[in-house]
């Protein structure tokens, strides 16, 4: 959070008109933009990231993550470790087939 609140100052952007959380926190509302982080060095931390649902088929924080945006999804992250959960790599390629 405080990473993003730091590049938003350098380009001389209003954080302050930004709501910067975790995903959590956008259970159950929208913006217009949500921005992703997932920036990971690690399987360690890819582990932590995902959450899964009873039946192990869907990531309930992706999947809140990706159903919170009205206009414009950024997802930001390190590909090679994304790319070592299933989910998460059908998202990079169904990102990388629509552009």
């Amino acid at each position: 959070i405080a990473q993003i609140r730091h590049r938003l100052v350098d380009y001389q952007l209003d954080y302050e008109k930004c709501t910067i959380d975790t995903v959590e926190r956008y259970q159950g509302s929208a913006r217009d933009i949500i921005l992703i982080s997932l920036c990971l060095n690690s399987l360690y931390q890819l582990e932590s990231v995902v959450s899964l649902s009873d039946d192990g088929q869907v990531d309930r924080k992706l999947n809140v993550a990706l159903t919170r945006a009205r206009h414009h999804l950024v997802v930001v992250g390190n590909r090679e470790m994304m790319q070592m959960d299933a989910r998460y790599k059908k998202l990079i390629d169904w990102i990388e087939t629509t552009k």
